[in-house]
């Protein structure tokens, strides 16, 4: 039914790694490496991540979301203690497979969405074990060299 269902999850115990983070916005120019241009390192899952406890990044896999940045491959940080809204992306599971799409509900009834249109949406049923895992809070993804960076 659903072409989602190998994600890999990393939560808790996941390294702290510190980014050197420049003063200023970017441009598209080649930036100066003037002495003190660099501020303080910065560490992304402290900014990225309010609630660490509840909090997994995961591969994605398929081409339903293509069109909202989520290529296979993408990283998308998850969060399952935030409250899904209509148009949110969340990570949901229905009938014991996960899937990635937009969320939808109105007084009657509840949409997931693809962002592809080769896809179908899905109309949530009441034979449908469906349950939002999760709310997208991040898209992370790889720009290129495609194999610049390895996950083990």
């Amino acid at each position: 039914m659903l072409e989602l269902t190998n994600y890999q999850f990393y939560g808790k115990g996941m390294p702290i790694i510190p980014i050197r983070m420049m003063s200023g916005a970017g441009s598209d120019g080649y930036p100066s490496p003037v002495p003190g241009y660099y501020d303080d390192s910065i560490s992304l899952d402290k900014n990225l991540i309010r609630n660490p406890d509840f909090t997994y990044l995961m591969a994605a896999v398929g081409d339903s979301m293509i069109d909202a940045g989520i290529l296979p491959g993408t990283w998308i940080v998850v969060d399952r203690s935030v409250e899904p809204v209509n148009d949110c992306i969340v990570v949901a599971h229905i009938d014991g497979e996960l899937t990635v799409k937009y969320y939808n509900r109105t007084s009657d009834a509840c949409f997931l969405i693809p962002a592809n249109p080769m896809y179908q949406h899905i109309q949530i049923t009441d034979l449908m074990n469906f349950v939002v895992w999760g709310v997208v809070i991040h898209i992370i993804a790889t720009v290129k060299p495609v194999n610049y960076i390895r996950f083990s």
